[in-house]
């Protein structure tokens, strides 16, 4: 009989070291996989954001394609310091201590019909609000989040929360951030067809929102008013009886029966009951006659621009309280710069000239150091840059250019991408 063959095994070493092979393969795979993965969230990342600003500039162009040569033009530029909470704690953690962050505001009014987005009870075919003319605000929003959470909910209304005092983005971050709310009730009936009333204050602490998680907002008023009393009356809310109305587009209308009119600041409503030629009515009466020009430029800056609310996410499924995500352009942008210019004359050769916020590695400066067109201003190491046009006879801007630092949801893009485009004002009817 033969003797049984034996299986030669695997020694401890051969054994070690097939393993060792097999934890470098694995080990090769895993990062093959990771940047793989990398990748695709890179690549999904740069998509959403081309996506956005494919659809910012759409929007832009197609608003300044209708602007109103019989409105005005805002520009507010503000630089706001990125260790304003100090060194430890920056606005965007990826830009350095001495970055400043812009988060400039634009301004302006458009004519053509467009339809309200936000209604009393629910959408009525017969009764869908739709105007001739809108204001409309681009810029960031500031954002309560939690706290600005509705408090009841009932068959006639919601008490919602909204803010008392001006809020910027970066209230938050500021060591004063407990700013006062106010509850806000909103019915769908009331004397007059009032729609709001503003109620108890308090002090509540607001969260600081990082820049790179800032929004970005087209916020537009229709420019609606449908009756004929007094403009401060309870009529004024309401328009069609069905769109939910704000007395003024003004934050503080000077005309008395008017006074504080918050709504629009509140991002809860999309109408309000001033018309282009009550806008330039108020910028140009006065007791003595026109207005000074420094006046009209005062009352658009305190009362015309601000800084609106909104939310990424609605606090309620309420209609007022969805009202208020429904102006957001941009998920996430830590920068936004605007500069204007005038068409250049002479030696084409030479560089465009671009106006704004003095910024010498951009080569920005403001147009004039004397006058009432522009107004240079310091708020602690906070600066701004005023510009506005259409409150006098000086000529429009013939070009703005946009610059914004777009980021994706996920923020795999850390540092954002910068993009920019250029809009001609030049051909835009009415203008000069």
């Amino acid at each position: 009989m033969a003797p049984a063959v034996r299986g030669r095994a695997f020694t401890l070493t051969e054994l070690l070291l097939a393993v060792g092979l097999l934890a470098v393969v694995l080990l090769l795979m895993g990062r093959i996989f990771a940047a793989a993965a990398a990748v695709t969230r890179a690549g999904e990342a740069v998509t959403q954001v081309t996506r956005e600003t494919a659809a910012i500039e759409r929007q832009l162009r197609s608003d300044f394609d209708r602007l109103a040569g019989d409105g005005i033009l805002a520009i507010r530029c503000v630089a706001v310091p990125n260790d304003l909470a100090g060194a430890a704690r920056l606005l965007d953690p990826a830009r350095p201590a001495d970055a400043m962050l812009r988060c400039d505001q634009l301004l302006y009014f458009t004519t053509g019909v467009q339809s309200a987005q936000t209604f009393r009870t629910g959408q009525r075919l017969d009764r869908k609000g739709e105007a001739a003319a809108a204001r409309v605000y681009f810029g960031h929003a500031f954002q309560l989040g939690a706290s600005g959470r509705p408090a009841e909910v009932s068959a006639d209304g919601v008490h919602g929360w909204d803010a008392l005092d001006p809020v910027a983005p970066w209230t938050g971050w500021c060591e004063a951030a407990s700013v006062p709310l106010v509850r806000t009730r909103f019915t769908t009936a009331g004397g007059d067809g009032d729609v709001y009333q503003r109620g108890i204050v308090t002090p509540a602490r607001i969260g600081s929102v990082e820049a790179r998680r800032w929004l970005l907002v087209r916020q537009a008023i229709l420019l609606a008013d449908d009756e004929t009393t007094r403009p401060g009356g309870n009529g004024k809310t309401v328009y069609l009886d069905q769109v939910p109305s704000a007395r003024s587009i003004f934050l503080d209308d000077p005309r008395p029966e008017v006074g504080f009119a918050p709504q629009v600041r509140d991002g809860r409503v999309d109408a309000a009951a001033t018309q282009l030629d009550d806008l330039r009515r108020i910028l140009s009466w006065g007791p003595a006659g026109s207005r000074p020009r420094r006046v009209r430029h005062a009352l658009v800056s305190d009362s015309l621009l601000h800084y609106p609310r909104a939310e990424r996410r609605a606090p309620s499924t309420h209609r007022v309280d969805q009202a208020l995500t429904t102006s957001v352009i941009g998920s996430a942008c830590s920068a936004v710069t605007v500069d204007w210019t005038y068409a250049k004359p002479g030696d084409a050769a030479s560089p465009q000239p671009w106006f704004g916020l003095p910024d010498a590695a951009r080569g920005v400066a403001p147009r004039s150091a004397a006058g009432d067109l522009e107004r240079l201003g310091r708020s602690g190491s906070i600066e701004t840059y005023e510009a506005v046009f259409g409150i006098g006879d000086e000529r429009w801007p013939t070009a703005l250019r946009v610059t914004l630092t777009l980021h994706d949801d996920a923020m795999t893009l850390q540092r954002g991408r910068e993009v920019q485009f250029v809009i001609d004002l030049r051909r835009r009817a009415g203008m000069s």
